[in-house]
């Protein structure tokens, strides 16, 4: 506080000694003026006369007069002709300060007879003024300096004293301890003793709140120890992440889900780290924070031991810490008997019970899917496959040897194709390929020729009978261009595929330029 004071009554000082000092040089300077026009009128009658007269003897004495007084250091007297006569002090140099007086013939019919000039320098208001700011100065910087002791008296007696009481005593009051602080005599009834006393009011309530407190937290420990114990006995894996996906903290139970029994789970480790498509988890948790909500998803184990599946249920949700930083809390349930159903039920529904094959409605989902990719090769080709001598098969040797046929069938269609393509059951003995990509028809007609080939090698069924049959096969190709739905496509690829059976089965069919049927047949291998 005295640091700002100080230098803000120095430029106060300055400021007004300034002002004080212009003010007292016009002050001098009009003070001096008047003074020499009082001493001019003592001579001007002399004058008159030494410049009427052309007397040099009188205005030289005139002259002299004027130059004993202090303040004069040049005075001249001229007349109306070539007369004129000046005298100057010897540390004088020509200055605007100048009394100019006007001298009238002394005989009243004023006429102008000539004039008397008295300058003076202006060091001499200047000096004047500076010792009229310095003494004002002086006793300026007196009065502040014995009015700041009086008030720096005035506030150590009663305000910094009694302070420094209170604050020693409050320094040595320990946490829990009943004390005050006292007030001294001359406080009782000022405002700094309303403060002491409102001090030890709030000492008193604080006593009362830390009593308070101090129960409160025995209650919380015993609380804490309680959840603590629920914590790490729980079945599922809770965790504590960072903003960047650290590892700050968990339970007991999160190393036993992950598969760690023997392995203990650094608190700098990534979580995600864990997971067979880490990428997914890492999505997962970034939806989490910028969502602000409650986000879950199922998520395989990488590979364990006994190679068989793990799958977890993991929640996770964006809380705020305590220090205001950002963090992620997350649950994981072991989930693997539940999934393994689903994907089971799944399978089933995707499935074909007798061959593996996918159903209908899977080849379908996946065409569908492809056509909607964002890339440029969306062209497609179906096969539609209707076996050729399997009812002669089925009826001769049963139904468990048309099922064998079928199933035969339906591997061999599986080592023709990529695993990116499309093996498919329709029902009976009909089965549906679809290639995906854009590729000639060579290609194409390849792929057919080589499923043919393949159904025609001969089957077991057991140990005392094989058998042969073959294949008509429809061709009708998608270029990724057009409206044509999977179910246009399919009646297409089955339409060709009767014209082959109708004409001799056993090859493909397809509708070349200008939509002209063309059907290749191979011959029944022996």
């Amino acid at each position: 506080m005295l640091f700002l004071v100080l230098p803000a009554t120095l430029i106060l000082v300055f400021t007004a000694s300034i002002g004080l000092y212009i003010g007292e040089y016009h002050r001098s300077k009009v003070q001096t003026e008047r003074q020499l026009q009082q001493l001019i009128d003592t001579v001007e009658q002399t004058a008159v006369v030494a410049a009427y007269s052309h007397n040099e003897q009188i205005a030289v004495d005139v002259l002299k007069g004027l130059l004993a007084n202090d303040k004069v250091y040049k005075a001249e007297i001229k007349s109306r002709g070539s007369f004129a006569l000046s005298q100057v002090k010897r540390d004088f140099s020509n200055s605007e300060n100048r009394v100019l007086r006007l001298l009238y013939s002394p005989f009243g019919d004023e006429q102008l007879v000539g004039q008397l000039e008295v300058q003076w320098p202006d060091r001499i208001n200047k000096a004047a003024a500076e010792q009229r700011v310095i003494s004002n100065i002086i006793i300026s910087i007196s009065l502040i300096g014995i009015t700041a002791m009086v008030i720096l008296l005035l506030i150590h007696h009663y305000i910094v004293q009694p302070l420094s009481l209170a604050s020693n005593t409050l320094h040595e009051i320990k946490a829990g301890e009943a004390a005050s602080v006292p007030i001294l005599k001359r406080n009782r009834h000022d405002e700094l003793g309303r403060f002491i006393s409102d001090t030890n009011n709030l000492l008193t309530a604080l006593e009362h709140e830390f009593d308070i407190e101090h129960q409160l937290r025995i209650e919380i420990e015993s609380i804490e120890q309680q959840l603590r114990h629920a914590y790490n006995a729980s079945s599922a894996g809770l965790f504590l992440l960072s903003e960047k996906g650290m590892l700050l903290g968990h339970n007991l139970t999160l190393p036993l889900i992950l598969h760690l029994q023997d392995k203990l789970l650094s608190n700098t480790c990534v979580l995600a780290g864990f997971f067979r498509k880490q990428c997914e988890f890492e999505a997962l948790f970034a939806k989490a924070l910028k969502s602000g909500q409650l986000e879950s998803q199922d998520f395989q184990l990488l590979e364990q031991e006994s190679n068989e599946p793990v799958w977890v249920h993991c929640l996770m949700s964006k809380v705020v810490g305590t220090e205001g930083n950002i963090l992620v809390e997350g649950v994981l349930f072991d989930v693997s008997k539940r999934v393994s159903a689903e994907q089971a039920i799944k399978y089933e529904v995707m499935h074909d019970a007798l061959t593996g094959t996918l159903r209908k409605a899977a080849a379908q989902s996946l065409f569908k899917k492809h056509i909607m990719l964002d890339t440029k090769s969306k062209g497609a080709c179906f096969l539609m496959l209707d076996l050729d001598g399997f009812k002669l098969v089925n009826d001769t040797y049963g139904h468990l040897a048309g099922d064998k046929v079928l199933k035969v069938v339906a591997g061999r269609l599986l080592n023709c194709v990529r695993t990116a393509d499309v093996v498919c059951r329709l029902g009976g003995d009909e089965f549906l390929v679809i290639l995906f990509g854009d590729y000639p028809e060579s290609f194409k007609f390849a792929m057919a020729e080589k499923i043919i080939h393949s159904i025609q090698q001969p089957m077991v069924i057991n140990d005392q009978l094989m058998v042969n049959i073959g294949v008509s096969i429809g061709i009708a190709n998608f270029d990724g261009s057009g409206d044509s739905s999977f179910d246009d496509l399919l009646e297409e690829a089955d339409e060709t595929m009767y014209k082959v059976k109708r004409s001799g089965k056993n090859g493909y069919a397809f509708r070349g330029e200008n939509n002209v049927l063309k059907i290749e047949h191979i011959s029944l291998l022996c």
